[in-house]
């Protein structure tokens, strides 16, 4: 389970694109499921709200993706490569 773990995460590292897909699977998909299955008992879910938690929930998930990219992935993939040439 945990070198399965490690090759999502490092496939997730590789670009943009595959880390945008890695935060709709792990945080858009389960908050549009809570948010659907919550305005369900409350008997307000309607196909026009589901599909506006669908929207938020996508764009949910692509706004905390990009600035992890840019903030946290990106400068530490470009100091990798320095670390291995000292060595």
């Amino acid at each position: 389970m945990l070198m399965t773990l490690g090759k999502i995460r490092s496939w997730g590292r590789r670009s943009l694109p595959n880390l945008i897909l890695l935060f709709e699977v792990t945080v858009g998909v389960p908050c549009f499921l809570v948010f659907c299955i919550a305005n369900y008992f409350e008997g307000t879910l309607t196909f026009d709200w589901g599909l506006r938690i669908l929207v938020v929930a996508m764009s949910m998930g692509i706004v905390v993706a990009v600035p992890t990219w840019f903030i946290f992935v990106a400068p530490s993939a470009r100091r990798e490569p320095a670390r291995k040439r000292q060595r």
